[in-house]
């Protein structure tokens, strides 16, 4: 059994800000495979999020895997998170978090199974509330922050139009890793997802 999660904050007012791309990339892969992340999970008045529960068959072989949105807000992912862990029989290994990353060029993709949160608020929530930075996560680069630029702003407003392209490349791309992870492992998938990403620049 996988678990992966998208980080993200609910409502229209956030839906296509950069701070989002978790919630894009899960929803794709979702799509892919003709499900959608609707099912309320966690409190029955105050869900800790969206789930979407479903075994994929990949080489003749059954994989369960459970797609979460959390509905915490991304400062506050760790409850969801750990929530998860506790519900279902996922070691921390087994749980990609897939996030935003301002210190990446746009579209910038990069895959590691452990580290530090990198400054960001989602990644450092759930490292503090699981304890254990050792979780795959898979960052997508949403700009480097411009000087004299507010971060809290920056990662709440929308993509221009004109980053719509390469934003869009990378979600598929994403989506393309997470089924890698899913069917052939950590290894495999980082080389997929790092080595191109190095020999194109993006």
């Amino acid at each position: 059994m996988k678990l992966i999660v998208g980080l993200g904050n609910w409502g229209p007012r956030y839906a296509k800000t950069r701070h989002n791309v978790g919630f894009l990339v899960v929803d794709r892969w979702a799509a892919r495979h003709e499900q959608r992340i609707t099912t309320p999970w966690g409190q029955a008045r105050r869900p800790l999020g969206m789930v979407c529960d479903f075994a994929w068959l990949s080489g003749g072989q059954e994989e369960q895997v459970i797609l979460l949105k959390p509905a915490t807000m991304v400062n506050e992912s760790g409850r969801a998170v750990h929530g998860a862990l506790t519900t279902w029989p996922v070691e921390t290994a087994e749980c990609l978090v897939v996030s935003d990353d301002l210190n990446l060029p746009l579209g910038t993709l990069r895959l590691r199974g452990q580290g530090s949160a990198g400054g960001h608020h989602g990644l450092e929530s759930i490292i503090r509330t699981v304890g254990s930075s050792a979780f795959p996560r898979l960052r997508l680069g949403i700009g480097v922050l411009p000087p004299r630029t507010d971060a809290t702003a920056y990662v709440l407003t929308p993509f221009a139009r004109t980053e719509w392209p390469t934003i869009s490349t990378a979600i598929e791309r994403a989506t393309d890793v997470l089924e890698t992870w899913v069917r052939e492992g950590l290894t495999v998938a980082m080389n997929q997802c790092n080595r191109r990403s190095i020999s194109t620049g993006a």
